[in-house]
C-alpha cells in the first residue's frame, strides 16, 4: 500500500494526528532524502530529484545550467506542490467525517478551498464527487449517509499513488514554469537600488506586483503587520467600488461590446486571485473561463446584444479591460504608500 492511501485510511479511521504526522515526515523522506557530503556540498537522492535531473535534461541548455544551479530549492518547490495536493483529500475526509450528514452542496461551500482559487461551482463539485467515487472505489471508508448522498455521481480518477503524482511530466512542466518565475520576480526585487527619488523606487516596486509591493511595505515601514492588513483592506474596499464603475464605465460607451461579461466570467476572477491581499469585492459569475475562445463561446451562447464575438475581439477587449483595471489598482496603490516611501530616510538595497 502506498503512503497516500494509507495516510487517508488514516484519516477515515478517525486518526487525523497520525495521518498528518505521516504526511509531514514520511512522505517527504520517501520522495527525496539529503545525503550529507563525504567532500564539499550535500545533495538530494531519491525519487523527486531524479524525476528533476530527467527533466532537466529535456530543457535547452541555458535552462539545464539553470535547473542544475538551483536543483534543491526547485526539488523543495516541487515537494511542497506534491504535499498540498495530497493534503487536499484528507481535507474532504476530515471534513465528511465532521459533517457526515452534509449534501454535496454542503461539501462544496465548507471545502477549505484555497483563497482565491480560480474555479467556479461547477467546477468544485467535480472535484469533490470525483474524490468522494475515488475514495469508495480505493477501499477508503465513508459515511454511509455520504455514500447515499452521492448515488452515481462522480467518477473515479484518483488512485492516490504519491509517487505517480509527484513525478507527472506536466506537474514538473508547469511547476517549473511557476517556478522561473517566481525565481525572476526574486531577482527583480533583488536588483531594486537606492534612487534620489522615492516614488520611482515605490512604482518599480509596483511593477513586480502588489503583493511583493506590499511586503516591501510592510517589512519597511510599519512596526505591525495587522496596520497593513486593515490599510490593504480599507484600499481594497475602495478599488473595489471604483473597479465596478469603471466597468460601468466601460459598458456605458460601448453597451454591445459585452464588457459585464468578460469582467464577471474573467477578468474580474484574475483580479481577485491576483490581489488576495486587497480583499477585493467583485462581481463575478460562474463559469470562470479562462480560455479566450471558451469565453468567447459562451458570451455567443448565454449574452445574445453583445456583437463581434470572435476570440481575437473578446481577447482585445479582455485586454483593454485589465489593464485600465490593474492601472487604477497601481494609481491607488501608489497614492497611498509613496507618501510612506519619502519620508523613509533608509533605502532598500537589498535583502538579507
Amino acid at each position: 500500500m502506498g503512503l497516500w492511501k494509507e495516510i487517508l485510511l488514516l484519516g477515515a479511521s478517525g486518526n487525523s494526528g497520525a495521518a498528518r504526522a505521516m504526511l509531514a515526515l514520511d512522505l517527504p523522506l520517501a520522495l527525496r532524502r539529503f545525503v550529507p557530503p563525504s567532500q564539499g556540498r550535500g545533495a538530494y537522492e531519491g525519487i523527486l530529484p531524479q524525476a528533476v535531473r530527467r527533466f532537466g535534461s529535456t530543457l535547452p541548455e541555458q535552462e539545464r545550467v539553470f535547473v542544475k544551479s538551483c536543483e534543491q530549492d526547485f526539488v523543495d518547490y516541487l515537494l511542497d506542490d506534491v504535499i498540498v495536493g495530497v493534503e487536499k483529500p484528507l481535507l474532504l475526509i476530515e471534513l465528511c467525517l465532521a459533517r457526515p450528514h452534509s449534501t454535496i452542496n454542503d461539501l462544496v461551500a465548507n471545502f477549505a478551498w484555497e483563497e482565491g482559487l480560480k474555479r467556479d461551482t461547477i467546477w468544485k463539485r467535480s472535484w469533490v464527487v470525483n474524490h468522494l467515487r475515488s475514495f469508495v472505489a480505493a477501499g477508503i471508508p465513508l459515511p454511509e449517509s455520504l455514500v447515499y448522498t452521492l448515488g452515481d455521481e462522480g467518477e473515479s480518477r484518483f488512485e492516490y499513488n504519491e509517487i505517480a503524482f509527484a513525478v507527472a511530466p506536466l506537474r514538473l512542466k508547469q511547476s517549473w514554469i511557476d517556478f522561473k518565475k517566481n525565481q525572476d520576480y526574486a531577482r527583480r526585487f533583488l536588483s531594486i537600488s537606492e534612487e534620489t527619488n522615492a516614488a520611482g523606487t515605490a512604482e518599480e516596486g509596483v511593477d513586480y506586483g502588489i503583493i511583493t509591493m506590499a511586503e516591501v511595505a510592510r517589512e519597511t515601514y510599519f512596526d505591525d503587520d495587522r496596520e497593513l492588513k486593515v490599510d490593504l483592506q480599507l484600499l481594497g474596499k475602495k478599488l473595489s467600488t471604483e473597479l465596478g464603475a469603471l466597468l460601468d464605465r466601460f459598458h456605458a460607451e460601448k453597451p454591445r461590446d459585452g464588457y459585464p461579461p468578460i469582467a464577471w466570467h474573467h477578468v474580474f476572477w484574475n483580479l481577485i486571485s491576483e490581489y488576495m491581499r486587497l480583499r477585493l469585492d467583485l462581481a463575478v459569475r460562474d463559469p470562470f473561463h479562462e480560455k479566450d475562445q471558451e469565453l468567447a463561446d459562451y458570451i455567443k451562447e448565454h449574452y445574445g446584444e453583445v456583437r463581434s464575438i470572435s476570440r481575437p475581439v473578446i481577447l482585445r477587449r479582455r485586454n483593454t479591460l485589465t489593464k485600465a483595471c490593474e492601472d487604477l489598482i497601481k494609481t491607488r496603490f501608489l497614492e497611498r504608500f509613496t507618501v510612506v516611501t519619502e519620508q523613509l530616510g533608509k533605502r532598500i538595497t537589498h535583502v538579507d
